[in-house]
């Protein structure tokens, strides 16, 4: 499997959409046994190209989702692959309810966020927020991302992408007043110029 994951990834990005690999791949996958023992990050990593090619396959993202669903997978899986996982299934309308929930605690576990920019943060939130998961904890560890790096002299995270993360926080019945609160009384010195 991870031949095609990786053949199907570059051709995603590059862009080049070529429906005969498309169809090999998925054909590929989804031969018996192929998909559940090819490794959780082929498996995000193959849907993640065929939601960039915008190549809808509801039989290989049911399959990719029963992957990610057997025990051991979603720690298989760094933060951008969970980033990418919870893009495809958002840009391909999917909702799993016993997987996404899931995601969304592999994302808030501590540390997890630590290496991602504050432009995947906001995105994963908008992400999650328009499939309707409820994840307080995810919520809390990205309030707390954006308190910690919204601080006088810090550029981890600008106006905009704390703007689109109280929006997301709002939209997925999350908000958390203190610490937004906090991260909005420091945006202002954040923003100041520099001497």
């Amino acid at each position: 499997p991870n031949n095609m994951a990786t053949l199907v990834s570059a051709f995603a990005k590059l862009g080049a959409h070529y429906p005969p690999l498309m169809r090999a791949t998925a054909a590929q996958m989804l031969q018996e046994g192929h998909l559940a023992n090819a490794s959780a990050q082929d498996a995000a990593n193959t849907v993640w190209a065929f939601a960039t090619l915008g190549e809808q396959r509801s039989d290989l993202t049911d399959a990719v989702a029963a992957r990610l669903q057997q025990e051991g997978a979603l720690e298989e899986l760094d933060a951008q692959d969970v980033i990418n996982v919870v893009w495809a299934f958002a840009t391909l309308g999917v909702y799993y309810p016993d997987l996404m929930p899931a995601i969304a605690a592999r994302a808030a576990q501590d540390g997890n966020l630590a290496d991602t920019t504050s432009l995947e943060v906001a995105s994963t939130a908008s992400e999650l927020a328009t499939l309707g998961v409820q994840s307080p904890d995810l919520m809390s560890a990205i309030a707390a991302l954006v308190n910690n790096n919204v601080q006088p002299g810090a550029s981890a995270v600008g106006a905009q992408d704390v703007a689109n993360i109280a929006w997301d926080l709002a939209v997925s019945g999350c908000w958390q007043e203190a610490m937004m609160a906090s991260s909005l009384s420091q945006l202002p010195q954040s923003l100041s110029p520099r001497p």
